[in-house]
Order: structure tokens, then sequence, then C-alpha cells
């Protein structure tokens, strides 16, 4: 049966569109990289000195992607393409709005993040170059299906039920406790947790259902309309347990299922006209300003090193409209740090990350770091820093291992992209809305990226227990 909303959509975003050419991909950032580097300032510590530079860089990431977007729109939502902007907004617009000043760093330890960043670029167009088809080879066939509108409908209550219970139970379903919790700050919660946690960790998973809610809500919209009860009734559920999700504090949990939902709206249109651009562009801004308001409102949790960089981005000579984090001031201080002063971690930053969801009560002797914490070096406990997957890697062996890492990134989306094509339906572009996501917030960490890979194991299990539609 006719899919009826990939039905008659552009194809040339799947797989049948060659990605650009590594070489030319990588030549545009050579050129635009080493001209970063060398308009690098020697005086990099005041606020706004790597504007320009970082800017450039900046250039040489995305270029290629434009270009080879120029004449389809939706080529910029290749997943090898997503990668390539992952490290403008997590690691270079903080310095290209000047958020915060670089004390103590020379122009030369500066040029060697440049070159991290670039390194990872790289590896990432080399693994994206040639495609895969081992995701389309093991994915179970009802991922390629399609169902009614009252089979979405139903996923859409039963993953608002699940998700439902993440906060109702630690609040012993006490609806007056659940709300009111909303208005305070993300540790006065009774679902928040500690860092090991017990066997209340279980509960933590229910949360991923929550996550394709928006996306369903996307669905019904395009099958039904916006007003249709279908989906206004899935609607609010995506609200409220957005409203949940966004109490913890975690940005990007909220910027990613939002941002996965116009993904899936913006590739699910027929025909792509500029008011649409206009309008997923606008959205996408509108998400990332709108994700300044719950740090602010999560202000009573932050450590005072936070308010500290939060006071930074309000200086007068800073022009800070979107606060990221410090990964670009983080993943400098790491590339002083390694392996000049502490030794490399090698393989146990991997382990750490691919361990992680194991529950500690069913195993409490693994392990409980990845063999380094950036915030006990530098004499900051209680803080948790993050430093972009950049600085993870860099931590594990240097620049090799930032080129093995981004390889590995560009392995993955290749696996994605062919996802993206028409021939394979609405189940298969709303995974690969996930999956975009999925591989953007798993830039800032490789944590996220196991993380996040649950909304995707929620939508393959979803469909794989409902027959299609015959």
């Amino acid at each position: 049966m006719t899919d009826p909303i990939t039905h008659g959509a552009d194809d040339s975003t799947g797989s049948d569109a060659a990605p650009l050419h590594p070489l030319q991909s990588i030549l545009i950032l050579l050129i635009f990289g080493t001209t970063a580097s060398v308009l690098v300032p020697e005086d990099v510590q005041a606020v706004g000195a790597l504007r320009v530079s970082s800017f450039l860089l900046a250039v040489g990431l995305i270029a290629g992607p434009l270009w080879q977007s120029r004449h389809n729109p939706k080529l910029l939502l290749r997943a090898e393409h997503v990668l390539a902007y992952a490290p403008v907004f997590w690691l270079l617009l903080d310095p290209i709005q000047g958020a915060y000043p670089m004390p103590g760093f020379s122009a030369d330890q500066i040029r060697i993040t440049f070159v991290a960043i670039g390194v990872f670029s790289f590896g990432g167009w080399l693994g994206a170059f040639r495609p895969s088809a081992w995701l389309l080879k093991r994915l179970p066939m009802a991922v390629f299906d399609q169902f009614s509108a009252n089979t979405y409908f139903g996923f859409g209550i039963v993953c608002f039920c699940l998700a439902f219970l993440r906060f109702a139970v630690p609040a012993e379903f006490d609806l007056s406790l659940m709300f009111n919790s909303l208005l305070e700050n993300r540790w006065a919660a009774p679902w928040a947790r500690g860092q090991t946690g017990g066997w209340d960790a279980f509960l933590d998973h229910l949360s991923y259902f929550g996550y394709i809610l928006p996306l369903l809500t996307v669905l019904q919209a395009r099958r039904s309309g916006w007003f249709h009860p279908r989906t206004v009734v899935t609607a609010i559920c995506a609200i409220l347990i957005t409203l949940f999700l966004a109490q913890g504090g975690s940005r990007r949990i909220i910027g990613v299922v939002a941002g996965s939902a116009i993904v899936f709206w913006f590739l699910s249109l027929k025909k792509v006209r500029f008011g649409s651009i206009i309008t997923f562009i606008a959205l996408l801004v509108l998400i990332a300003v709108s994700l300044n308001s719950i740090l602010e409102f999560r202000t009573k949790g932050l450590n005072e090193t936070e308010l500290e960089l939060a006071n930074v981005a309000n200086d007068e000579d800073s022009l800070v409209f979107i606060n990221v984090d410090d990964n670009f001031l983080r993943l400098s201080q790491i590339t002083t740090i390694f392996p000049q002063q502490v030794n490399y971690t090698t393989w146990r930053y991997p382990l750490w990350v691919a361990v992680r969801p194991v529950p500690r009560v069913l195993w409490p002797s693994k392990p409980m770091d990845p063999g380094f914490d950036l915030a006990e070096f530098l004499g900051l406990p209680q803080v948790s820093l993050s430093s972009s997957v950049v600085g993870e890697l860099f931590i594990c062996g240097g620049l090799p291992a930032v080129l093995l890492g981004g390889f590995f990134y560009g392995r993955i989306a290749a696996a994605f992209s062919p996802l993206v094509s028409s021939r394979f339906g609405t189940n298969a572009l709303l995974l690969y809305s996930a999956s975009l996501l999925m591989l953007f917030a798993g830039f800032r960490s490789m944590l996220e990226l196991v993380l996040m890979s649950y909304m995707l194991l929620v939508w393959i299990v979803l469909c794989s227990l409902r027959p299609a539609r015959k």
C-alpha cells in the first residue's frame, strides 16, 4: 500500500544521492582551517579574541554540505552533513559569540584545539564516504511497513503511560506533588536520584518512551490534520512529558525530542518551498534560544563555576544569543593536559561508556569513571564538565584516537543515511529523524550517543510488536 506521507516525496535525499566527495570536503576544510589557524591572534585570552578564527573554521566545516544541498534543501539533513554541523554548534558557537575568555592559553595551544576539531571532521568524512547497508540488513521488516492512524495513536498512548510512570512512581502517584515539582529545581523533585542509583535506575529507561511522542504528534498531524482529536491528544501527551523532562534541566534531551519532530516534519514534506525552509530554520532557532530558559530555570542547582561562565556571557564585549556549554574551553584544557601532564586513558573511556547503561545494582563493581575527571583535576569538586566527543577521544589517545572516533561516527552516519529514501516509508523516516538528533547530540559525548539510541530502540520495538496493515 502506498505510504500517504512519503509517497511522491523527493527520493534524492536517500542512498541514491552520493554525499559530497570527501576530497572536496577535506580541501575546503583544509583551506579554511589553515586560514583560521594563521589568523589566531597572539593574545587569545580576551573575550571575543577567537571570533574570526572560529568563524572561518565553522565555514570550512559546513561549506561542503551547503554546496551539495544547493539544489535540494533536504540534502542538508543527510546524516553525514548533520555530523559536519555538530562541531559548529557544540564547540565553535561559543568562541564565535565570545561567550567567555580563555585565560592562561597561548595561540599555539588554541591551534591544537582547532586541529583536533578538523581531524575529527576529516575522519567523519572518510567514514561516511562509502555507503553502508549494515543497518538495513539487520532492521526488522516491520520498520519498513506502514500502520493505520489508530495504531500510531495507540503507540502514543502506550509511550505516554510508560514515560509517565518514570515520574509518577517516585512521587507515589501524587499528581499534586508531581505538578508542583515542575516549579522546583531539578534536585528537589521526587524523581531525582544520585549518581549511582539503585533499583530505581530501571525507571530511568521508561522516560525514553516519551522521547518519540513529539515525533508521533507530527506523524498524526501529517496523516489526520493538526486539529484531529488523535493529534490533539497525542500533542497534549507530548507536552506533558516534555515538561517533566525539562524539569530535570537536560537541555539536550529537549533539543533532541523537539528537533527530531521538526526534522521529521521537514523531510516528510511532498515539496519543499521557500516558506517551508524559513519555517524550518525559524523553528530550530526558536528551540535553540528557548533552551536557554531551561538553563536559567535550573539556576539553583548550578555550581558557582557555571554561574561565573553565565555572568561572563553578559559581558559588554560578548554577543551571546545561545548558551551552549563551555566545551571549547574544556577541550582546550584537555589538549594541554594530555599527554604532557597525564597519560592517555586508552580503553578505559570507551569501556565506561559501553557499560554505563547497565544498572549498578546488577554490577556493583562496574567502572565509576572513565579514568580521568577533568573537574577533579582542575580542583572543581561536584561539577560535571563536558568537552565534546573530541575531548573524550583526545583523552583516550590524542589525535589518532580523534581520527578513529571521527571515522566511527562517519560509519554510523553512512548506516542511517539510506533510511531517508521515500521507498522505505513512514516508519523508516521517523527512525531516521530520531537518528539524526541522536548523532547530533552524540557529538556532545560518547555517552549521549549510547543513551539517545534508546529512542531508536523504542521505535523499533513498537514497530516489531504490531503487524502491518494489509
